[in-house]
């Protein structure tokens, strides 16, 4: 008995059919609007970066493949596989996705950051003027001013 079978609903490749199927609607002109289009690419962007904060290294993958082995479950990173999407994703994102408020200046400046257009996050980032989550603000600053264009968890 495998740890999937307890579970039927845990698939590990879920991440990998949700991403495949929301390309295929991008590709096959399903997002005939632009809500729709900005809808399924932040969709994208938010998959693309769990699955970059999945990539582990030292102890953290050393624990993660030996509980993959005694469960036998194949995990494969997402992002390793999808990263070429990546980039043009939320290049697209950027150029269709016009904030309304402080919070969606926020989204857009962490598009920027991950993108390494620092400077344009900096515009965005001076432009904030009241946010309920000045935690997030202050920590995407930081690693703005900073340079860094990875992904983290707060």
């Amino acid at each position: 008995m495998y740890l999937t079978d307890l579970f039927p609903s845990f698939e590990t490749d879920h991440e990998n059919k949700t991403i495949d199927y929301l390309l295929n609607l991008l590709q096959t002109n399903f997002a005939n609007t632009v809500d729709r289009e900005v809808y399924l690419r932040i969709e994208l962007w938010h998959l693309f970066n769990n699955s970059r904060r999945s990539i582990s290294t030292g102890i953290s993958r050393r624990i993660k493949r030996l509980f993959t082995r005694l469960f036998r479950i194949n995990h494969t990173t997402n992002f390793q596989h999808y990263s070429i999407h990546f980039k043009p994703n939320l290049e697209q994102l950027i150029s269709i996705f016009h904030p309304n408020n402080d919070s969606e200046k926020l989204y857009k400046a962490e598009m920027h950051r991950q993108l390494a257009q620092f400077s344009e996050a900096e515009l965005l980032l001076r432009d904030i003027v009241s946010i309920e989550n000045k935690g997030l603000l202050k920590a995407i600053k930081k690693a703005n001013k900073h340079k860094e264009h990875e992904v983290f968890r707060l």
